[in-house]
């Protein structure tokens, strides 16, 4: 079974209402506040917050292979665009940057059969076109290079 834990590393509790959550970021942001225009860089904030995923029970972040860590995140990233699907109905877009390579072929198939069959609209980038051969129907190739847009036309 996979879990997925927020962890942030300002607030311990969950169940900390909002109004207190405000008061320990600004809280923290006057304490950063010099250090922070010295490097430059912003130090607390969600941005240093991370999603932890577990796979029966075992962190993928030190247990998990690239391919297990890639398929929760695709998970999440499913769920996601259904439940914006769901609750604004509209389809947004599915971004993937290079996914292919770091899955297995067993789990480069399911991605793509779910994609298929949920009619999902999706840029995929990549540097290997073997996993486009036989599984999509409606698609166009395009070649990027040197900062040009070449139609490859159908695999």
């Amino acid at each position: 079974m996979l879990d997925i834990t927020y962890n942030s590393v300002l607030i311990d509790n969950p169940e900390t209402d909002i109004e207190d959550i405000e008061k320990k970021y600004l809280l923290k942001l006057k304490e950063e506040r010099k250090q922070e225009i010295k490097k430059g860089v912003t130090l607390t904030g969600p941005h240093r917050d991370d999603v932890l995923f577990y796979l029966n029970g075992k962190n993928l972040k030190i247990f998990g292979s690239q391919g297990q860590q890639r398929t929760a995140i695709l998970a999440l990233k499913i769920a996601q665009l259904k439940l914006f699907s769901y609750l604004n109905e509209e389809h947004p877009l599915l971004l993937l940057d290079d996914v292919m390579s770091e899955l297995d072929d067993y789990r480069r198939q399911y991605l793509i059969n779910l994609i298929q069959n949920n009619e999902i609209q999706t840029f995929i980038t990549g540097t290997n076109l073997d996993f486009m051969k036989g599984n999509f129907d409606k698609r166009g190739i395009y070649l990027v290079e040197n900062g040009n847009i070449k139609n490859l036309g159908r695999i």
